[in-house]
Parts: structure tokens; sequence; C-alpha cells
């Protein structure tokens, strides 16, 4: 009886652990999310601000490549990544575009929203991340900036929205230099798309979490809405970044089914 007890505890072990690979193939991987964006937001050496038209309303602020002319020093990556430093979310990364659309501009009075499209709809996991920056209270607080709202919406129908706060930019204006932003951009600057005035190294990047429900989790998101709901600050979104679902194929499930039902077997063959 003691042998038969022994062997079945082997046989289930065996099984936890074959289940375990098989499971592997909806594992979840942190990635950037390519997005087609609406607005010029970022601007490098190759093109002149002068050139690139202003997004919708006032300022017309743009961040722009490390080395471009009138707004050196400072500045973003040449190769457009971006590394988050945050606590919690260390390795993150951010793939900025240096293309002609590279962003969303949103005003705040009234609240204002852009739907931006995936570039290869993707299956959510638990968490997703945003760039941004937003004018704000003047704190340099990743509290500081706007309130938004992130709209998914689901291939086939159907969305969810979940709330997100963007940081303050002015981390090094105001006497706020001890504050260093959960972002290794911190020294972002930007520059005034018409006249090419603007502050060198004085801008900060922020990385706004987001947590997925679990509800939400696997399903194929075609498009994200970004909604500002705060009435003072407006909110410029840069990248995103998510915990991507592997879905697999049906006929991978199908498979998986079939060698789960032989593992079964041949555990209960053993124990028998």
């Amino acid at each position: 009886m003691k042998n038969q007890t022994f062997k079945s505890s082997r046989g289930l072990g065996w099984v936890a652990g074959a289940l375990a690979v098989l499971g592997t193939t909806v594992a979840q991987a942190q990635t950037p999310v390519a997005l087609a964006w609406n607005d010029p937001l970022l601007v490098c050496g190759a093109v002149p601000y002068n050139a690139v038209s202003n997004p919708t309303g006032d300022p017309g602020w743009a961040t722009y490549e490390t080395g471009y002319g009138p707004a050196s020093p400072a500045g973003l990556p040449t190769s457009g990544l971006v590394t988050s430093t945050e606590t919690g979310t260390l390795g993150v990364t951010f793939q900025l575009s240096y293309a002609a659309l590279n962003g969303c501009y949103l005003e705040n009075v009234p609240y204002t929203a852009e739907t931006i499209n995936l570039v290869t709809p993707e299956a959510l996991g638990s968490s997703m991340q945003f760039l941004d920056w937003s004018s704000g209270d003047n704190s340099g607080s990743a509290a500081g900036g706007a309130s938004f709202t992130v709209t998914l919406n689901f291939q086939g129908g159907g969305s969810d929205t979940l709330s997100g706060q963007a940081g303050d930019w002015g981390v090094f204006l105001n006497g706020n230099t001890g504050q260093v932003p959960p972002i290794c951009a911190a020294t972002a600057g930007m520059v005034n798309i018409g006249s090419g005035g603007g502050f060198p190294g004085a801008v900060a990047l922020w990385e706004s979490d987001i947590a997925v429900p679990l509800a939400d989790q696997g399903l194929v998101v075609s498009s994200v809405t970004i909604t500002d709901t705060h009435n003072n600050y407006p909110l410029d979104v840069l990248a995103m970044d998510a915990n991507v679902s592997a879905v697999p194929e049906p006929a991978t499930f199908a498979l998986a089914g079939m060698g789960v039902l032989t593992l079964l077997g041949v555990v209960r063959r053993r124990c028998s």
C-alpha cells in the first residue's frame, strides 16, 4: 500500500511538471507595443522643428532627440529606446519614434480623446505602462499632472475603461532639483515647434502604470482610446509598453489537451 501511494505521488508530480511545460504556451512577456500615432510630438535632427506641424492646440511643444540643434543639450536617445528606472518595473522599455506621427497630444478643456490603433492587435496580460508627461502643479511629482483614462477596445467588439495618472514635467524647475522621476528620461528637454525655443534638460518623462483587470487579460486589443480627464492640464503620451499574453492557436490548445489526457492516462496506469 505504501509503495502504491509513493508511485501515485511521483505520478502526480510528473503530471504537474508536464502541465507546467504545457502552460508555457500562454506565458506573458513585457514588451513595447507599437501604436499608429496621430500627432507629431518628437523631433530629431533630420526633421527641422519648423517643418513639423504643430499638434492641435497651444502651445505646440515637442520633445527631441539628443544633440538636436536649437534645443541642445539633453534630449532623448537616438535609438528611441527608453528604459524605466521605476522601482517595481525595472527593465520595462519604451520604443519612441522620430517619424512624422509619434505621439498623442490631448488638451484639457473640454476633455478630449484620441483613439490609437495597435499596429498589431495584442492580447494583454496583467499590466501596461505609458511613457508620458503633463504640465501640472509644479510639484515635479508623479501625481502632479493630468489624470486620464485608457479605454481598451477589443477585437470583435466590447471595451473597458481604466484610470491613469501622468506626472508633472517640471521636475527641474522651481527648485525641484532633488526630485528624480521614476523614468530615465529625466532631462528630456522640450522645444517649441514653431520658434525653436524651449526648456533644454528641464522636462521629465514619467511612467504611468495601469493594472489590467483579470477579466480583460487574454482578450485581444485592437486600439486604445486615451482621454484627458483633468480640467487644467494637457497630456502628452509618447509610448506604450505592456505585459503581453502569447495566446496559442486553437490547434495548440487541442494538442495541449490531448497531451494532458495522455499524461493522466499514463499516470493512472502507473498508479493502478
